[in-house]
């Protein structure tokens, strides 16, 4: 799965960005120089990439995960605990059967656990692919304002991000992807999840570049 997060969703993305019309600042940038913060990889760059994007994107992720957890997936109705699925000291070898201290009549099943393990593990996929697509819209530019750029002027990058979420539907509900994947289908609820933390993405984004423009040069990436 995670080699289809960093090279299937990711190839023709990322050279979309080969065809994004410049900003109109980029001659007035000097060229690098032999600092630290001139280099390809920079401070900056790496918190940009790791402490900024990755961070959203992993709690996104976490989120789906948790939520559809505690909606049993479709396989249960109700909420459960981390005691009842994978920790309960009930737990019977013959069987493969968790027995909840709460409702002892409805036990939950190996089988049934490790389907909501693959549901919950393919909704934090399918979410961090979801803010993905809000990320690749971000690295439109370094400094300008999306709001000044555009949006959709791309149309190679557009394909970028039809290419992210078409993967993203066909490891989850596709049988041979999800046999190759270890993937399960998952509630339509859970493709909503990322929005709000792309939209946040986006907005803290643009206030990163705002700074940039008023020279507070060290949030350039």
């Amino acid at each position: 799965m995670k080699c289809g997060i960093d090279i299937g969703t990711d190839l023709l993305p990322a050279i979309s960005l080969a065809y994004e019309p410049q900003e109109k600042s980029v001659m007035k940038r000097p060229p690098r120089g032999d600092s630290i913060n001139d280099k390809l990889l920079t401070p900056g760059s790496l918190i940009f990439s790791y402490v900024f994007l990755g961070l959203i994107q992993s709690l996104a992720g976490f989120t789906s995960y948790f939520l559809l957890m505690s909606k049993g997936g479709g396989i249960r109705d109700g909420y459960w605990t981390i005691n009842t699925l994978f920790f309960n000291k009930d737990f019977t070898e013959s069987t493969g059967v968790v027995y909840d201290s709460a409702t002892p009549s409805n036990p939950w099943t190996y089988n049934e656990r490790m389907d909501l393990l693959s549901k919950a593990q393919t909704s934090y996929f399918v979410t961090v692919l979801v803010v993905r697509c809000f990320c690749l819209f971000t690295t439109k530019t370094v400094e300008r304002s999306l709001f000044k750029h555009g949006f959709f002027n791309n149309r190679i990058l557009l394909l970028g991000a039809l290419e992210i979420l078409g993967m993203a539907l066909l490891i989850a509900y596709v049988y041979p992807f999800q046999f190759i994947f270890g993937t399960d289908s998952i509630p339509y609820y859970i493709w909503f999840v990322g929005f709000p933390f792309g939209l946040f993405l986006l907005m803290m984004d643009e206030v990163r570049k705002f700074a940039v423009r008023r020279n507070v040069r060290w949030l350039m990436y």
